[in-house]
């Protein structure tokens, strides 16, 4: 959303919101007046030094909050829990207090805990953390509705319904599970199923593609492992724990009398769906007191007890979104420069208008389909985490040399689909990265050219993201070559393959031309059969200096003893580091 939405946004709900507030402020007078003001007072002043505690449980449940959101990280940079926790507060606090509500209170938390080269690894995480929120507590109702059961002496049938309801959560949350751990995609096969079957309109497009935003954002960062779930669950469960031992620690000093936990789960329950019911009424003014002291009447406590039970919860809640407002206004985000941010933050273009031409390095998503990242080097390098360190630092140094070149754009072609999270870390921002379509690896550079082409650039370089000691001379002879028309650029690989294709864009009246159909890929003579391609299209081929890539334990170990040398190793810093950690390069020196 952009800032002209969210202040159109602003503008034609105003009235609405407006009316609202207004609205609760009178049943909140409506209310407290009926239940007896007295009453309030007295109960409130039960509650005395115990409000303590009572805020005390809610900052642990804001800190659990908090834990979960960087156990959702999934790579090697995470937010501190002082970078976090603030966040968190600040905005639940924006989310409740201003008619903005969702639509500012989770930009919030990822622009006030991130610097600029998180915020998408962040916004992920805290998408997933939501998600994964949000069926912990369809389990809490499952709960509540069966202490309803309980405490109501509910007849067989309804016994047998809750039951029926329970299966079917626990069969949907095992089929949601599998569906994330597998990593099956749902959103395309159903952008594919509308394009065929339904009318197509921009609202369907737009709601569909978010939805496969979302879906990935999910794959990216889910919990893979039993210990990243068990972790989790383990959080929620002590979140609402924490909550249920509010309300009944509340009602115990309101009342003078220990209430069952099945009341206290109840009365949490009832708060949990009044929360989510009225999400858009600013601190749900006059809601929570109506709804809780109806509830409580219901439990026998009395409905004055229930009032008194939502102004306490009302009033530690004020207290908590004090502290987050103090947080946001010490780091100075106000809406203007939440306005601004988002607004820095919007796609651009790929191409800026000083630039025609563009290298584009093809690589595999360090934080997508992480179990097969460099397996041909798991014999060196057995770890899995070890291994995608080091393709990490790989990319790293493969991009490096590219930021030096004036007048020349930088993007990232990555696979597998969905893989756009993790780049950020590596300072790639969203707007330079581009996803590989195409089954095989032919008709993935095919594409990728068509598409770099289509965007407006003349000169078009593809290498690959594991060379991270390429001299930035081949790089820069590649695009020399290129301001030639009807050129194609290629850079042998010792293999038989190449580490470098680059292509002048056709004319007008032409096609691109056929380099990628029957290439021997992958073997010692894709690079005979791509010059042989280029021969038939009648390209001129400027044939660069031969490197190699890393893609062996004979390259890795060729590595290791060139970046032992202090002179080469400034080629490849990330490199370097990463393989004396792992191996102590000073060792390999010949």
């Amino acid at each position: 959303m952009t800032p002209s939405n969210i202040l159109a946004y602003l503008r034609r709900t105003l009235p609405f919101r407006t009316l609202v507030v207004l609205l609760g402020l009178g049943l909140f007078i409506f209310i407290v007046r009926q239940a007896g003001t007295a009453d309030i007072y007295s109960g409130i002043a039960n509650v005395g030094w115990g409000f303590a505690v009572i805020l005390a449980l809610a900052g642990l449940r804001y800190t659990l909050r908090t834990l979960s959101w960087i156990h959702c990280f999934n790579g090697p940079r995470k937010l501190s829990f002082t970078q976090a926790f603030p966040a968190i507060l600040a905005g639940d606090a924006v989310g409740n207090i201003t008619p903005l509500g969702l639509l500012a209170s989770e930009p919030t938390k990822v622009f006030l805990a991130a610097d600029r080269s998180m915020i998408g690894t962040a916004t992920a995480a805290l998408a997933v953390e939501n998600f994964l929120y949000s069926l912990s507590v369809g389990i809490i109702f499952v709960f509540g509705f069966g202490a309803a059961l309980i405490q109501f002496e509910a007849p067989p049938t309804l016994w047998i319904m809750g039951g029926a309801t329970l299966l079917g959560l626990l069969v949907i949350l095992t089929v949601i599970h599998s569906i994330l751990w597998k990593r099956v995609l749902v959103a395309k096969p159903a952008l594919n199923w509308s394009a065929q079957y339904l009318p197509q309109t921009k609202w369907l497009e737009l709601w569909l593609s978010r939805l496969k935003a979302f879906e990935v954002r999910i794959h990216d960062l889910y919990p893979r492992s039993w210990t990243g779930v068990i972790t989790l669950t383990l959080l929620y469960t002590l979140f609402h724990i924490a909550a249920v031992a509010e309300v009944g620690l509340a009602l115990a000093l309101i009342t003078g009398d220990t209430p069952s936990w099945l009341d206290a789960l109840l009365l949490e329950t009832a708060n949990r769906f009044i929360t989510i019911a009225f999400k858009f009424v600013p601190l749900r003014i006059g809601i929570d007191e109506a709804g809780t002291g109806a509830f409580a009447g219901l439990l026998a406590f009395g409905a004055t007890v229930g009032v008194t039970l939502a102004i306490v919860r009302k009033a530690r809640l004020v207290f908590w979104f004090a502290i987050g407002i103090a947080c946001l206004t010490r780091h100075g985000l106000s809406m203007r420069t939440f306005i601004d941010t988002i607004k820095n933050e919007s796609p651009l273009r790929l191409k800026p208008s000083s630039a025609d031409a563009v290298i584009a390095i093809m690589a595999r998503s360090p934080h997508a389909d992480i179990h097969n990242v460099k397996t041909r080097l798991s014999g060196m390098v057995p770890n899995l985490r070890d291994r995608l360190d080091l393709y990490t630092a790989f990319l790293m140094d493969s991009v490096r040399p590219c930021r030096n070149l004036t007048g020349v754009s930088t993007c990232i072609a990555y696979t597998p689909e969905g893989g756009s999270t993790g780049f950020d870390q590596l300072g790639i921002q969203v707007d330079q990265l581009l996803e590989q379509r195409g089954k095989t690896l032919g008709e993935r550079e095919r594409n990728l050219f068509h598409t770099l082409f289509e965007q407006g650039f003349q000169r078009v370089v593809i290498i690959g993201s594991d060379l991270p000691t390429l001299p930035s001379n081949h790089l820069t002879e590649a695009l020399d070559q290129l301001k030639e028309s009807n050129t194609m650029v290629i850079g042998p690989a010792e293999d038989g393959g190449y580490y470098l294709l680059g292509l002048t864009v056709p004319a007008p009246t032409q096609a691109l031309p056929d380099l990628f159909t029957n290439i021997r890929w992958s073997t010692p003579w894709t690079m005979d059969d791509t010059v042989a391609a280029a021969a038939r299209c009648g390209l001129r081929v400027h044939t660069l200096t031969a490197w190699y890539d890393i893609d062996d334990e004979i390259s890795l170990r060729r590595l290791r003893k060139e970046l032992a040398d202090p002179l080469n190793s400034v080629q490849a810093p990330a490199t370097t580091t990463i393989l004396n950690r792992l191996f102590g390069l000073a060792k390999s020196k010949p």
